[in-house]
Parts: structure tokens; sequence; C-alpha cells
């Protein structure tokens, strides 16, 4: 049959993709010119040199500022903050004299003559002092305040007082304690609140104190003495103690080698022949030397005495007793006894009274003696220092009987203080004036009985010669 007629339009279908763009047109008309647009980051900083100018010194690209260049006028009112400046930027040489005034500060409070600059940057009052306490007179600042000022801590009890350790800087510094009266000038020690010293002046006296008041050190300047332990030194040095634990003095050298060192030396040569360096006085011993020598192999002397000159009479080492002591000792001698030179006894005639011939029969009396051979106790009697070994002598009590002249009673000391060691002791050496003696008697018997041995010996001859 014939078409019939077509039906409505459907929905319209998706877009289809854009073709290719066609030619470009003509270009039209320029339009006005638009706003700037953001400036670019800055570029690489090219290289800088020369000298600095104006307020500054120095070269590019680091200069500095010039000193004394920062006045007042440079400087804006309220410009000087705590954010304005680097750390030890600015320093005194860059400032003129004068340029920093409050006006040019910008802190918190109002500054006067009687407040201060914190280091917060705040002006404030001192604490405690109530601002007009404090007077500024030029280059000094005081306090009509009768109280006490405190470094440290609130609750001063004296004038000042510092908490912590308080320095005196610079050259030539000194402090001073200014008495205007007949008080004591000083400086006194505390340890929590108690007493336990003080360095005190008083007219011409410097002293030292212990808690309890005693004279440690006193140095006394009238006439440029010390005194240790007392209060009125009457020597150059005087040291007073009366402790038993302790030494009057002590001197010790620790030196560490093969020298030898004095831990103590004393001298005194006014003029030649007066002069005494040591003067010692004991009431048990008047000195005591010792040599510790531990392990050394060689000698060592526990006294050494010695005397020069080129003229006079000198002694190495002189000892003497006085008094009326029944026994009585120049030298004592514990052990051997050595000498180099001559060993003498006073015999001059000068000294002699009550002088007699000796006579009498001393051959019998020899004839008695009884020569011995022994050993001594060395064991028994060791603080006494005895030879060991067979020896040759008398026996004291023997000799005593027969001639007690010779014999005489001796102490030595014991192991303890006080003890003593009491023996009978036998002078040798006079001995040998009675064996010369001896000897002349014998030797006028020989020479008598010599006489008629040639009495005799004549008469044989004469009968011999008769036969």
């Amino acid at each position: 049959g014939p078409t019939g007629q077509p039906g409505p339009a459907g929905p319209a279908g998706p877009t289809g993709q854009t073709g290719p763009a066609g030619p470009q047109g003509p270009q039209g008309p320029q339009g006005p010119q638009g706003n700037d647009g953001p400036a670019g980051p800055i570029g690489p900083q090219g290289p800088a040199d020369g000298p600095a100018g104006g307020d500054l010194t120095g070269n590019y690209p680091n200069p500095t500022i010039a000193n004394s260049v920062v006045t007042t006028a440079k400087i804006a009112n309220t410009a000087v903050t705590e954010t304005k400046l680097a750390n030890n930027a600015v320093t005194t040489a860059k400032i003129a004299n004068g340029a920093v005034t409050t006006a040019k500060i910008n802190a918190i409070g109002t500054p006067s003559s009687t407040n201060f600059l914190r280091g917060d940057g705040q002006w404030a009052i001192p604490a405690g002092g109530g601002g007009s306490n404090w007077t500024v007179s030029g280059t000094n600042i005081y306090s009509t305040n009768s109280g006490n000022v405190g470094i440290g801590l609130s609750n001063p009890s004296t004038k000042l007082e510092v908490q912590g350790q308080l320095a005196i800087s610079g050259s030539n510094n000194h402090l001073d304690m200014r008495n205007t009266g007949t008080g004591v000038n000083g400086i006194r020690f505390l340890r929590n609140g108690i007493f336990q010293g003080a360095i005190f002046h008083n007219n011409n006296f410097i002293n030292i104190t212990n808690n309890n008041n005693n004279h440690g050190l006193v140095l006394r300047l009238e006439n440029n003495r010390i005194g240790i332990g007392t209060s009125s030194p009457n020597h150059r040095l005087h040291i007073l103690t009366n402790q038993t634990t302790e030494f009057g003095m002590l001197v010790q050298h620790t030196f560490s080698g093969n020298l030898d060192v004095y831990a103590i030396t004393a001298t005194s040569t006014p003029n030649p022949g007066y002069g005494i360096s040591g003067h010692f006085t004991g009431g048990y011993m008047g000195l005591v030397g010792s040599a510790n020598a531990t392990t050394y192999s060689s000698m060592a002397f526990g006294v050494s005495g010695s005397a020069h000159g080129t003229a006079g009479t000198r002694y190495g080492v002189f000892g003497s007793t006085t008094g009326t002591a029944p026994i009585r000792y120049g030298v004592y001698c514990s052990g051997n006894g050595a000498y180099t030179g001559t060993w003498s006894q006073v015999s001059d005639l000068k000294f002699k009274q009550n002088i007699q011939r000796m006579d009498g029969d001393l051959l019998s009396k020899i004839m008695l003696l009884a020569p011995k051979t022994f050993e001594m106790k060395t064991r028994e009697f060791e603080v006494m220092n005895f030879n060991e070994g067979k020896q040759f002598g008398f026996i004291a009590q023997e000799l005593q009987e027969i001639f007690p002249e010779l014999v005489s009673r001796g102490v030595h000391p014991g192991v303890e203080k006080g003890e003593e060691i009491e023996y009978l002791s036998v002078d040798y050496i006079s001995m040998v004036p009675i064996l010369v003696h001896a000897i002349q008697e014998q030797q006028q018997l020989i020479e008598t009985q010599q006489v008629k041995i040639d009495a005799l010996l004549k008469r044989i001859e004469q009968l011999e010669t008769r036969k």
C-alpha cells in the first residue's frame, strides 16, 4: 500500500565530538592594559665589595657600625626595645656618650632618678627601698634609711649582709675598717649562727682567735712581733701551748730526691766570735737529734757538730754539766766511742792542789788484782748497747776492795722515762800512774837484787881464783 505519514521526531541524541578548529580569523583591535601582576622572586645576590661609607665601616658585604656614630639624634624615642637589638650587636664603643637617654628606651613604667631598668624591660624601684630611700649625688648613691641592706636575702641582720660570694676586683684594692672610737675592729666567722672565730684589731694588735676566743695568732704591730697561742708575744716569734698532744712547732720538709735539704735553719752572726743560732731549754732534754735513714746503706748522723775558722779554738761539739748532782756527764756514749785524733785529760799543774808523791807498796796491791775475761749480758741489758764477744778487764766490786778510788757509781737511762740502771764503773785511765809506780817499785827491787847478784858473782869469781 501507499507510505504513511512520518511519525513525530524522537529525543535529541548525545553531542558528538568537537570537530577540528577552523582557520583563525583576522586580529581584532587591542583592548585596554590590565593591572600589574605580583612581583617575581628576588634573584641571587651578585658579588659586592668595596669600602663601606656613611655610619658604616669596613668593607662590603660585611660592614660594621662605626664607633660613636649612634648618637641620640639617630635613635628615635622609644625605639630601643628588647626585640630591636641582637645579642652583642651594639657595644659601648658604637654608642656616643650620652646618646641613649631614658627617652630613647621603650620600657614599661616611668623612669626617674630613684629607680632602675630591669633586665625584663621595666623601670623598677629597688625592693624594700621605697624609691625615696636612695639618693643619687653625682657618682655616689646613698640612703638615709637607718635599717639594714641585704643582698640575696630579705632579712639582713647587719648594716650590710650578703648571701653568697663577695669579691673586690681591680688593682690596689683594700677593705677599710674605720673605728672612730676605742672599740675593736674585726671580722667574725659564724656557721649556722654559731661563732667559730674572728680576726680583729685592738690597739697595736691583730688577733686571730678560735671559737673559745683563744689567741691562735697575734701580730703585735708596735714592735713587729708574732704570737701563736699568746696575746703578748715577747719575741719576734713567740709560740705558747699547753697541749700534750701536739708539738710547740713542727717543720716538715717533704722534698723527695738525692739532695741534703734543711727542714729548718737559723743564723746569728752579728760579728765574728758572737752570735748563738739556737737556744733550747727542756725540763728533761734540751735537744734531741735522730736520723731515720731506713734502707740507706751508708752513714747517718743523729747529731753532727762542726766549727770553722782560721784562728782561736774551735769546738765541733761542747758538752758540760753544772750543779751539785752526784753524777754528772759532760758527754755520755751508750755504745762504742771512737776518735781519729787524741783523747786528752786535763792534767795541768795550775788546776791541782794537795799534790803528793805516790808512796806505799803498790806493787803488792797490783799483785792482788785479778784480771778477768768475760762476756757482757747484751740480751738482758739491750738498752746499754754492750759489745758482743770475749772481753778483758776487771770486776768493779773486786777492784773496789783494793783501789776504791778507781771505782765510781754510774747511771744509764732505762727503757722507760725516769728508769735508771745503776752500775759501778772503773777508771782505767787512772790506773796508768798506779801501774807506772808499781813498775818503778819493781824496777827498784830488780836493781837491788841485781846489786846483790853482782856481789855474789864477784865472791864466786874470787873463790874460783883461789883454787
